[in-house]
């Protein structure tokens, strides 16, 4: 055991116990008096890239948050590869969504696609929001507001509680009214986490350079208390409007087009194409209309590249994620200089995978998420702080932004 402060953790754990004693770590705290089965777990996406899960299975991790979705039409890749290595493995699973909307409404349309994407997965504890859409309100009343919605329509279409993921900072400043579902807060390099609002934590990410075997590269690291845990195969379906598909792309109407013709080249129905887009009449659709497509099909055999109508509010980060294709392909096919300077109405060309060649002297962009600062950034792109803040011109490293496109 350790002792550090009157607010410290104590730790007994597998390695100090000896071999009998299971994926745990009893943590004794002070602050909250009371002991408590800790689990040890770790949130990944496909930033992790592949994962080795039978090398992970032999280290102290025994439940994965998966990253499932971000908005209302972007499927993490990995997905299924993490969660199949996973339960192959023994290893408990449980996701996570990461929150766009601005509006009741649009919560709850993404709660839908949240659920749908979890269809027949299995879940071993909480499911958690984490919102990236602060910037867009004003109070924070108004932001807890429409997090409060999401996490409400989630728990009713999946059956099991949900959590709020966020850094301690936003905790205290950015939060109001929604101590009714558990936080599991981010802050690392202490002794306990500040809360804020909540009198505790039922999830702690600890670290964000966590080394695991079978993970190249950093890794965050996190606890849950055992309350987190739940055992339930989520519905068919969760009441979701979307299905899941590998890819979701943006095409453009062109003259003589059909929506017969579309469904069949890029392999889906016309009732899809009706339902994703909310088309009216089949019969009419005209040139330069932009569809939502949901596919299967590889991006090679999808065509040289459609074309996207810049709607308020969009960033190119959304837009690449959105059309499956990578943002420094928009850049270059695009010419655009500033990658934070778009205007609705503004007509993107959307290359295909494979369509261009992104090396040719073109910078590599990095959008910055919540949590983020250069130097977590340039840790994960294993560049400099100092290259970082030489090629976005940044006067104060200290201050950077959530949708940020830095440049490195």
């Amino acid at each position: 055991m350790a002792y550090k402060s009157a607010s410290a953790l104590f730790f007994i754990t597998k390695k100090n116990l000896g071999d009998n004693l299971p994926r745990w770590s009893i943590i004794y705290s002070t602050k909250d008096i009371g002991r408590y089965i800790m689990i040890r777990g770790i949130d990944i996406s496909n930033w992790q890239g592949e994962i080795n899960f039978p090398r992970l299975a032999q280290t102290d991790v025994r439940l994965l948050y998966i990253k499932a979705t971000e908005g209302t039409d972007y499927l993490d890749p990995r997905l299924d590869d993490y969660y199949d290595g996973a339960r192959r493995e023994g290893l408990k699973t449980a996701f996570y969504h990461y929150l766009l909307a601005r509006t009741d409404e649009e919560a709850r349309a993404e709660a839908r696609y949240f659920a749908g994407a979890l269809s027949g997965r299995r879940s071993d504890a909480l499911f958690a929001v984490e919102p990236g859409n602060r910037r867009f309100f004003t109070s924070k009343e108004s932001f807890s507001r429409v997090v409060g919605v999401f996490l409400e329509e989630a728990e009713r279409l999946l059956g099991i509680g949900g959590m709020i993921y966020t850094d301690s900072y936003s905790a205290r400043a950015d939060y109001t009214g929604l101590t009714r579902f558990p936080l599991w807060v981010a802050q690392y390099g202490v002794a306990a986490p500040d809360t804020g609002e909540w009198s505790t934590w039922t999830g702690w990410q600890y670290t964000d350079k966590g080394r695991r075997l079978g993970i190249d590269g950093y890794v965050d690291e996190d606890y849950f208390r055992d309350s987190v845990e739940v055992t339930k195969l989520l519905p068919q379906n969760g009441g979701s409007d979307t299905r899941r598909r590998s890819s979701v792309v943006y095409y453009t109407v062109q003259s003589g087009d059909t929506l017969y013709a579309i469904a069949r080249r890029f392999g889906v129905t016309v009732e899809e194409l009706v339902k994703y887009n909310s088309i009216k009449d089949p019969d009419r659709i005209y040139p330069g209309q932009v569809l939502r497509i949901y596919t299967d099909a590889p991006r090679k055999e999808l065509g040289a590249q459609s074309r996207y109508i810049v709607q308020r509010g969009d960033t190119l980060y959304d837009i690449a994620q959105n059309s499956g294709t990578d943002l420094n392909e928009i850049l270059r096919a695009n010419s655009i200089q500033d990658p934070n300077r778009i205007y609705p109405g503004q007509v993107v060309s959307i290359p295909r995978a494979g369509g261009y060649n992104t090396s040719r002297g073109l910078d590599s962009a990095y959008i910055v998420r919540p949590g983020d600062n250069l130097t977590r950034i340039a840790n994960r792109l294993d560049v400099s702080v100092q290259r970082l803040v030489g090629k976005n011109n940044i006067a104060n490293p200290d201050r950077i932004y959530v949708g940020q496109v830095l440049k490195y």
